[in-house]
Parts: C-alpha cells; sequence; structure tokens
C-alpha cells in the first residue's frame, strides 16, 4: 500500500494543518497549576557542529504538590523540503511543592534540528532560524525564543538553462556568481542614474529576476549562450 503520511504522524499532522483536537499530544492534567519563566538559549548562533543549551523556570502556583512533564519543541525553519510545524526534541518531569520553582535544562544536539536527506544518504541541517518552544502540550505553548542555525553541509545540486537565478544560492559557487551578477547590476544602475519602475521598483525588480531561468539571460540579460553554458560548467564542476 502507498505510504503517503511520511513525516506527518500524529500531532505533526494537525499542527501542520491547524485542526483542533479534544487532547493535544502531550496534554495532561492536575489538581495543581503550573507557571513558566526566563527561557534562556546559551547562544542566538550556531553550526551544525554545536551543541544548544535551553534553561527555563517551572513553579507550582497552586496549593497542592504536583508534577509536571515540561515539553520542548523545536519549531523548523522555512526550507524547500516539507516538515512538521514543530517537533518533540526533548522533556523532563519535575516534581515542585506549593510555590516551589525549579530550572529546567535541555541539550540539544544538531540532529535536533536535522532530517534525513536521501541525497547524501544522512541526516541534513538546513541553515535557518528555528524556534525553541517550551510548553505542556504541542498546543500550549508557553515560552519560545529563536536560534540562527548555519548548516556546514551542501547538498548537490544540478544546475540547467531551466534553473533559477535564485537557485544560485543553494550552492557556495552559485552564491559567489549571485554576488557578482548583483554587483554587476548595481554599477550598471549607478551608470545610468535611472530607476524607470519608480519606488518599490528595485525589489520588484529583485523577485522577478529570482525566478527567472538561467537560460532566459541571454535574451533578457544579452549575455552569450556561449557564455552561460560555460557559467552552467562551472556551477556544476
Amino acid at each position: 500500500m502507498d505510504y503517503a503520511e511520511g513525516v506527518f504522524i500524529g500531532y505533526r499532522y494537525y499542527d501542520k494543518k491547524e485542526m483542533d483536537v479534544s487532547f493535544p499530544f502531550g496534554y495532561g492534567l492536575s489538581y495543581t497549576n503550573f507557571a513558566y519563566s526566563d527561557l534562556r538559549l546559551d547562544r542566538s548562533e550556531m553550526t551544525d557542529q554545536d551543541a544548544l543549551t535551553v534553561r527555563c523556570k517551572v513553579k507550582n502556583t497552586g496549593s497542592v504538590a504536583g508534577k509536571e512533564v515540561v515539553q520542548l519543541y523545536v519549531r523548523n525553519a522555512a526550507c524547500d523540503t516539507a516538515r512538521p510545524l514543530r517537533e518533540l526534541r526533548g522533556f523532563a518531569k519535575v516534581e515542585l511543592r506549593p510555590g516551589e520553582e525549579k530550572e529546567v535544562s535541555f541539550t540539544l544536539s544538531a540532529r535536533a534540528f536535522a532530517y534525513y536527506e536521501e541525497k547524501i544518504h544522512d541526516f541534513f541541517v538546513p541553515s535557518g532560524v528555528y524556534g525553541i518552544e517550551i510548553g505542556a502540550s504541542s498546543r500550549d505553548i508557553r515560552l519560545d525564543a529563536e536560534i540562527s542555525v548555519n548548516g556546514t553541509v551542501e547538498l548537490p545540486y544540478v544546475y540547467t538553462l531551466t534553473s533559477t537565478v535564485g537557485s544560485l544560492l543553494k550552492t557556495a559557487k552559485g552564491r559567489a556568481l549571485f554576488e557578482r551578477m548583483m554587483a554587476g547590476m548595481q554599477q550598471s544602475k549607478e551608470m545610468d542614474g535611472t530607476d524607470a519602475l519608480g519606488e518599490g521598483g528595485a525589489e520588484m525588480a529583485r523577485r522577478m529576476m529570482m525566478e527567472m531561468p538561467l537560460g532566459s539571460l541571454a535574451t533578457f540579460g544579452n549575455v552569450p549562450m556561449e557564455q552561460i553554458q560555460g557559467m552552467l560548467a562551472m556551477l556544476n564542476s
């Protein structure tokens, strides 16, 4: 049978679809109440070679002793691969007397931000801004912060005439070429001193260019096809 669910199993599916549920993942009842505070990350930026320490405080604000399961979710950064909105990456059970407060600590490796990438037959961390969420369930997020994660592994990518200018940002060679192209466009603009598109025109032109196929540079960019073919050979080498 066709296994079409992929990674969207259980709460990952309901959270992604923003569907209401009676009992969210991680939901539980208690005879007391708990307050969450003071979320701290030991860094604001990391690579896929680093580890992240996350701390927060939990206080029993009720009149009887109780236990709480503190849950840490990672809200995934935007990328080309379909991923869950958030994923449970740690949990800790704490027992607190009335009025008692404790600190809870988690250590996350790069694996907490990764997914399995078939192209490299290994786990891969896409670069981007991820959310660190602390909650009592997947729908009861009490604290949140953000961390910028930079991946050091580059996925293989084959450029063709139909690849967009924006796809140059997927590889180191492509990014270097993209920067040279942008510098050339800026220099040309400064030389003719015009902005025919008026206010906001620069951003509009940039978006249009990002979606332009590389092969179209021969028509709209006056770039010889031989030069474009050489550019593709360089990018794919």
